[in-house]
């Protein structure tokens, strides 16, 4: 550094040239990130006396970011030294987050300091958008993940964290990493497992617990939880990750419940489609057997639920799975031999009257050659006002009509 508080620096204008210039400026090196701006290649070197004017930069972090994926771990050290008094303030910003991430990751063990910045900070960065981010990446050193752990539960906001919309994906991820009976996770879901089951972030949690093997004290409540808008999740995810044990607990409150009313609900009949994807063998083929039987009227539920407007992708799901040419036949039999004319056609097809998209959109294959029955006619609705249908029979509205 020369005596009138200037500095040298390299300017790199070519690509992969280290032959570099030397030149001077000014101590503030703003000048240096309008040059990097400008498209040359500053040294990361020279950055250090204006740290968070860079990192906090488009352009600034990237050049921070580049420079920290081909660094030794000596100048990663210094690196971090200069990033430590402003962690807080780059874990939440949107380009200074990535640099903190980078200095975890690429370090052999976890900085102390940045790991006692995080401790100290720890609740400001769960709940927010770009902090968040920073303590997952974290727990790629399993010290930092049992030290956030720990903290985050003796805290005592876990459960807060679990419904939080940004803190829930701390939670998701230790509960994949640490098991679902460390630092208080299976103490919390017994005690709000159903209060969590139906929150939009508290039911990913319960998810999570699942697949890792939680198994509830008690059984599940699945009468509570099928038709909802988020507990039909925890149904679907008992039946695809649990036991074989859980499972069937799980399906005989689903035939307590009847497999057909179940179809005719919006978020239950979610859950007999995957029922019907990834169940067991016997539990789709009791699935098959229950579309397969007669209405009192004598027309097979299977039949009818192909015109409901959810039951309808159980009974694609159930013509697709093993056994489910039978449905297919049933299904074709009623709908083209006479059935369909009393179909209503739902509104999303009007647009659509032709014969030909009619199934195409109704995605049931074409009549039987032998029975030749052409599709229903649709006529479609009238576009005039519907106000003339009364001024003849209503002397009232007339009246009121014509002012």
């Amino acid at each position: 550094m020369s005596s009138s508080g200037e500095y040298e620096y390299f300017v790199d204008q070519g690509f992969g040239n280290e032959a570099a210039t030397t030149q001077t400026a000014p101590l503030y090196d703003a000048d240096i990130l309008s040059a990097y701006k400008a498209s040359l290649v500053v040294h990361p070197h020279y950055i250090g006396s204006d740290f968070l004017s860079f990192a906090l930069d488009r352009h600034g972090s990237r050049l921070i970011q580049r420079h920290l994926s081909n660094c030794d771990q000596s100048t990663l050290s210094l690196i971090i030294q200069d990033a430590i008094p402003h962690l807080l303030t780059l874990s939440v910003d949107v380009f200074g987050n990535y640099i903190v991430q980078q200095m975890i990751t690429n370090s052999k063990n976890m900085p102390p300091g940045i790991l006692e910045s995080l401790k100290n900070n720890l609740i400001p960065l769960c709940v927010d958008q770009h902090g968040c981010r920073v303590i997952q990446a974290s727990f790629c050193h399993r010290t930092a993940l049992d030290v956030i752990a720990t903290e985050l539960h003796n805290s005592g906001r876990l459960g807060e964290m679990t419904i939080h919309v940004y803190g829930n994906h701390i939670v998701q991820r230790i509960v994949q990493l640490t098991g679902p009976n460390n630092n208080g996770l299976g103490q919390l879901m017994e005690a709000s497992m159903y209060t969590l089951s139906l929150d939009q972030f508290g039911c990913r949690f319960v998810q999570r617990m699942i697949e890792v093997g939680w198994v509830s004290p008690t059984n599940w409540d699945v009468k509570s939880l099928v038709n909802e808008k988020y507990g039909h999740y925890i149904i679907q995810h008992l039946l695809k990750h649990s036991s074989s044990v859980e499972k069937n607990k799980v399906f005989a409150q689903i035939v307590r419940l009847g497999v057909v009313p179940l179809c005719r609900q919006k978020y239950a009949s979610n859950v007999i489609e995957k029922l019907v994807m990834n169940g067991d063998s016997e539990h789709v083929n009791y699935i098959i057997q229950s579309l397969e039987a007669l209405d009192y009227d004598g027309v097979p539920f299977g039949a009818k639920l192909a015109k409901d407007q959810y039951g309808n992708y159980v009974v694609k799901k159930a013509v697709a799975a093993a056994g489910g040419e039978r449905i297919k036949q049933m299904v074709e039999g009623n709908i083209w031999d006479g059935g369909a004319s009393h179909y209503r056609v739902p509104i999303s097809q009007q647009q659509y009257p032709q014969q030909a998209h009619w199934r195409q959109r109704q995605h049931f294959p074409s009549p039987p050659p032998a029975l030749n029955v052409a599709a229903p006619h649709y006529q479609p609705p009238s576009y005039q006002h519907h106000h003339h249908l009364y001024q003849n029979s209503d002397p009232t509205y007339n009246q009121w009509y014509n002012g």
